[in-house]
């Protein structure tokens, strides 16, 4: 109903931030209301544990800001996935 009334009015909005549904994706992760359930998808999780196959074979090879952001990445994931 808005997003009919912003489109007569002219006020622009991104239509692929108007999804709705009972499942969704959100900041890459299946969320289903209906189900209670969150599940990353499988190349998210492959892009995971690559990254940290990287590290771990880097040789200190990474920069301060990749270093900082992925014990952030692990622990988000694993505390909303805690079988990873």
């Amino acid at each position: 109903m808005i997003l009919k009334l912003w489109d007569e009015i002219n006020l622009p909005h991104k239509e692929k931030k108007q999804v709705y549904g009972s499942t969704l994706t959100i900041i890459g992760i299946k969320v289903d209301v209906n189900a209670l359930t969150m599940k990353m998808p499988k190349g998210s999780l492959q892009d995971l544990i690559n990254t940290i196959s990287e590290f771990i074979n880097s040789h200190g090879k990474f920069t301060l800001k990749e270093w900082q952001g992925l014990p952030d990445w692990m622990n988000w994931s694993f505390n909303v996935f805690p079988l990873l």
